[in-house]
């Protein structure tokens, strides 16, 4: 198997930015939601153009091979992992919040 370092930066920066268009899409999505007049609607518009974004991007790092999709799925999933560490942290009380809500309808 030939690895070309081209592939592999340009998979790692392609995964790295579809990561951050989905994740910071959702996001920004659910963040302003509750200010829409039609929430569904927004939600699905949303998930529809991010997913096809997203879709047309993976194609593209497709094209220069299987391991180049391998490490843009990485990026990807990696840029979600931090992307939850870091807007989780953003507000501690949120998820506090929950749980005790969770517990007083239980």
């Amino acid at each position: 198997m030939n690895i070309d370092f081209l592939s592999v930066c340009v998979a790692l920066v392609m995964g790295t930015a579809l990561g951050l268009f989905y994740f910071g899409g959702l996001w920004w999505t659910l963040k302003d939601i509750h200010q829409r007049s039609r929430p569904f609607f927004f939600l699905g518009l949303s998930y529809l153009l991010r997913t096809g974004f997203c879709l047309v991007g993976f194609w593209l790092v497709l094209k220069r091979g299987i391991f180049a999709l391998i490490i843009s799925l990485i990026a990807f999933a990696l840029v979600r992992f931090f992307l939850t560490r870091k807007i989780g942290s953003i507000n501690p009380n949120l998820e506090k919040g929950s749980r005790d809500n969770a517990h007083q309808s239980g």
